[in-house]
């Protein structure tokens, strides 16, 4: 059986950078800050009347680089009322040149209380020579052969320039629930992109689905739908068209759309969104969205409205805030002594928790400010821990004295 741990460290939450920023075909929300200093720490989502419905919390490593993400949900019907709900946890792991190698899913097992997060899939990343994704699997837990099985797998190919041509997706069928042979792997989607308008621009996308062949004859691929992709001067995504398959004429027709606009930094402000109304047969707007950055230009608000049919009404999206913190990173080894140390944050247990190789002689904690809050000595051991629940969020420095040497931590406090 797999063994259920639980991830101390995993909860721990500081802040970094995510470079990047919301452009282009995907238009996913990536983070960038002109201040160096101030990195993602959260992205909250409350209800549109504004009580707490879900909190993701970002951890970083020393490079800055996205260490792990715990996902948190609120209920008005927990008891107590918005007591916080602790999900997954994912955990991402580089190579040495920064590529991300791995990444992991917990699960909470755990039903309130300490969460007991137990490895649940992840996801391998293999690279080209050109640092280029070729290939990722993921893998899910088999509880008949009570191991981890690659469960599906992306293949993708690339033109001379860079661009990304191919996406080919692959699986193991599901199978009955009495089912407990482990089916072979095959195809069963593809996206190809063409008539590039620049390096990684297409102005064209396909979406096949895979019909396995019957007999030992050859498989074959059909398409499902494709997205025409319009830029603006800039090289950003202006507006992407979907089309589908008319059942009955069998003509391609335009189903719906979306459409962007940027800011001087080429950050998206607004994006609208078109869908068919079944009752009309025309193309309406259905959605809106936009978004509001601070002045380090990150990405500070998410807001919109969404048209329901059946109220004849626009309804307010439940808005998403981003909120940053200075960086610090979840752990730093000293490199003053040869005894590994760690000294991290326990939301679970609301506990600043030190664990080292090495033997500990004396703790103190300050303020940012400098105050000393606490200071304990004698305590020869290679372990401590202290509870923190009425302390108030910020960061606080943590210094050992471990081994006869001085070491200095950086910890910060949330919630």
């Amino acid at each position: 059986m797999r063994k259920t741990v639980l991830l101390l460290g995993m909860a721990l939450i500081a802040s970094s950078a995510m470079m990047g920023q919301v452009v282009n075909r995907n238009m996913a929300a990536a983070i960038t800050s002109e201040n160096a200093e101030l990195v993602l720490d959260s992205v909250v989502t409350k209800t549109r009347e504004g009580k707490p419905s879900a909190k993701v919390v970002y951890g970083y490593d020393s490079e800055k680089r996205k260490a792990y993400e715990v996902s948190i949900s609120y209920s008005e019907w927990s008891t107590p009322a918005y007591a916080p709900a602790y999900g997954d946890s994912i955990e991402y792991t580089y190579d040495q040149a920064g590529l991300l190698l791995k990444e992991s899913t917990y699960r909470n097992n755990s039903y309130g209380g300490t969460p007991e997060y137990q490895l649940n899939s992840y996801i391998d990343y293999e690279y080209n020579a050109k640092g280029q994704l070729i290939k990722s699997t993921t893998y899910r837990y088999n509880d008949n052969i009570e191991a981890f099985v690659d469960n599906s797998i992306n293949d993708y190919e690339y033109l001379e320039d860079g661009s990304l041509k191919t996406k080919i997706e692959s699986a193991r069928p599901a199978g009955a629930p009495w089912e407990t042979g482990i089916k072979p792997m095959e195809k069963s989607s593809k996206t190809e992109y063409m008539e590039f308008a620049g390096i990684d621009l297409p102005k064209k996308a396909e979406n096949y689905f895979y019909t396995a062949g019957t007999d030992g004859e050859e498989g074959t691929w059909r398409l499902s739908n494709y997205s025409v992709l319009t830029y603006n001067d800039k090289n950003l995504l202006a507006k992407r068209e979907f089309y589908n398959q008319d059942y009955q004429s069998g003509d391609w027709k335009l189903y719906s759309w979306e459409s962007y606009i940027y800011n001087d930094n080429g950050q998206v402000t607004y994006k609208e969104s078109a869908g068919q109304d079944y009752s009309t047969g025309t193309i309406e707007v259905n959605a809106k969205v936009t978004y509001t950055y601070d002045a380090n230009n990150n990405l500070e608000k998410i807001t919109g409205e969404t048209y329901q049919s059946y109220k004849n009404d626009w309804v307010p999206n439940n808005p998403i805030t981003y909120f940053y913190s200075p960086f610090v990173p979840t752990s730093i080894h000293n490199t003053e002594t040869s005894q590994k140390t760690d000294v991290y944050y326990n939301i679970s247990a609301k506990e600043i928790c030190v664990q080292t190789e090495g033997l500990i002689s004396a703790v103190f904690i300050h303020s940012i400010a400098g105050l000393e809050l606490i200071r304990v000595s004698g305590l020869n051991s290679n372990q401590y821990a202290l509870n923190t629940s009425n302390w108030e969020a910020g960061l606080y420095i943590v210094t050992l004295i471990l081994d006869g040497k001085i070491y200095n931590e950086k910890i910060y406090i949330y919630e």
